[in-house]
């Protein structure tokens, strides 16, 4: 678990901030830590492939994205479909299919 959250802590940069401290705090503090480790793993993974070496906004929005999959959970329409300026739907479902694709198979 320290190598995850070690890798963690550069993942999101100007989005998600977090020390190594604050990463273990939350999730320590989550009911089912393991799942929630399988969702981050999958969430940076599929952040990397996508918003890596993009302007802020674009990874913000990626980031958002994949935060909504996590509260709502299916493929299909999610709350921020309108608030999306710079992902263009084709590469929305990439995002997702690959979110899917390591969640899926545990990271």
């Amino acid at each position: 678990m320290r190598a995850m959250i070690e890798s963690m802590v550069d993942t999101f940069p100007g989005i998600m901030d977090w020390s190594y401290e604050e990463w273990e705090e939350f999730l320590r503090k989550e009911p089912d830590p393991k799942r929630e480790i399988r969702h981050w793993i999958a969430v940076a993974k599929a952040f990397q492939k996508f918003a890596e070496g993009k302007p802020l906004e674009y990874r913000m929005e990626v980031f958002r994205l994949l935060g909504s999959v996590c509260c709502h959970g299916l493929m299909g329409e999610l709350p921020m479909d309108n608030e999306r300026k710079l992902l263009p739907k084709n590469e929305v479902d990439a995002v997702l299919e690959e979110y899917y694709g390591h969640y899926l198979v545990g990271g």
